[in-house]
């Protein structure tokens, strides 16, 4: 018998004619969710932009005398 990796699952998921997985468990299916979220995380590197993200921006605050000066 053939037993399925996670990659064999994910590609079944993203094939037009295979993604319903009328083969795999929901156990199966849903694991191999995961693997793609993750996999697509590592990828483009999501989680390390929010970790970048998470600090709010500090606003630099001009006072009336900034706003309106003359530019020299």
């Amino acid at each position: 018998m053939f037993t399925f990796d996670d990659r064999h699952l994910a590609a079944a998921i993203l094939h037009p004619v295979y993604r319903r997985l009328t083969f795999a468990t929901s156990y199966s299916k849903n694991f191999a969710n995961l693997y793609i979220r993750e996999q697509l995380n590592d990828i483009l590197g999501l989680n390390q932009q929010q970790a970048i993200n998470d600090e709010p921006v500090k606003k630099k605050h001009k006072s009336i005398e900034d706003q309106f000066a003359d530019p020299d």
